[in-house]
């Protein structure tokens, strides 16, 4: 009988380095790379899958999630080939925009016509055996089921943080303004327990990004926290030393670093844009300093502050 493959899932906000770690851990030896099979607004099945529980599910362990859970078997059988449905879901979203995909899985929401039906035709895709040692699935939509993730899947957690101010400043820089709804009965359990109202600001839009960046910053933190064996890594930590960094993540990872993973992650230090993983890895750790002015700095941590990642942070900002 086959031994089990290394199941791995690298977690954290968009724009956090997440898909540069993933896809690092997924050029180890033996390893498929799987990226963000529970996108909703990338995949039909996700689509279908996350009806009722919104772009965020929030999951506890042994809950029963229907075809959410097949979502994440599906995604650990290794390299889903992509459902043909999926270029509808491209077409929906040059017709009817990400908003329209959000409402479709937001509980309580009545969804498009267009999207109901999206969903209906959408089936689990099927997997060809890769044969692969390790499968390794990122994500940034399942920072709030983390730990249900990891009890169903039996995977490894890496949790991706990155200094909240260059996570603002990117999503500011690719128009990141809203990325689905946090639910009020969610916002409302982890704010009573941070001692902060659980409602966005009504100022500005950087104030309400800086608000959702605090919230899921601090979920991750609190998951971190509460699982001593999930292993948090800083972009900003990786970036000084990525060779070395990277390595001994997938160490940690019971993956075998290899010559084609060192390659991956120095080819990837050079000049990038937009979503591509190539950045100069020496300047990352700053670059909120270059993209937010002085006025846009104090508002954002003014917002960061009332929550326990932006608490961490006051010191470090001034």
């Amino acid at each position: 009988m086959n031994a089990q493959p290394t199941r791995v899932v690298v977690a954290g906000l968009p724009r956090a380095g997440t898909t540069w770690v993933g896809q690092a851990l997924g050029h180890t030896r033996g390893a498929v790379y799987v990226h963000e099979p529970d996108n909703h607004r990338h995949t039909a099945y996700a689509l279908r899958a996350k009806r009722g529980l919104g772009a965020f599910p929030w999951l506890r362990k042994g809950d029963d999630a229907g075809e959410y859970g097949c979502l994440w078997d599906w995604a650990f059988e290794g390299a889903p080939a992509r459902p043909r449905i999926d270029g509808v879901v491209k077409r929906l979203q040059s017709r009817a925009g990400e908003v329209d995909l959000d409402t479709a899985v937001t509980p309580g929401a009545r969804a498009s016509l267009l999207t109901r039906s999206v969903a209906a035709a959408a089936r689990r895709p099927r997997n060809g055996s890769t044969g692969a040692q390790a499968v390794i699935v990122k994500t940034v939509q399942g920072s709030l089921a983390l730990e249900w993730i990891a009890a169903r899947q039996r995977a490894r957690v890496v949790v991706v943080q990155r200094h909240p101010l260059n996570v603002i400043s990117s999503w500011d820089e690719m128009g990141f303004h809203d990325l689905g709804e946090i639910p009020r009965d969610v916002a409302a359990c982890y704010c009573a327990r941070w001692g902060i109202e659980p409602t966005e600001p009504n100022g500005s839009v950087l104030a309400r990004t800086a608000w959702r960046v605090g919230f899921h910053m601090s979920v991750l933190e609190e998951v971190l926290k509460a699982n001593p064996d999930f292993i948090g890594v800083s972009h900003d930590e990786l970036c000084l030393s990525p060779v070395n960094g990277l390595r001994q993540l997938a160490e940690r990872c019971g993956l075998a670093w290899s010559e084609e993973a060192e390659a991956f992650v120095t080819s990837s230090n050079r000049p990038g844009y937009g979503y591509d993983v190539h950045r100069i890895t020496a300047e990352q750790p700053n670059r909120w300093r270059e993209r937010l002015t002085a006025s846009q700095v104090d508002e954002a941590m003014r917002v960061l502050g009332a929550f326990p990642v932006g608490r961490c942070e006051a010191e470090a900002v001034r």
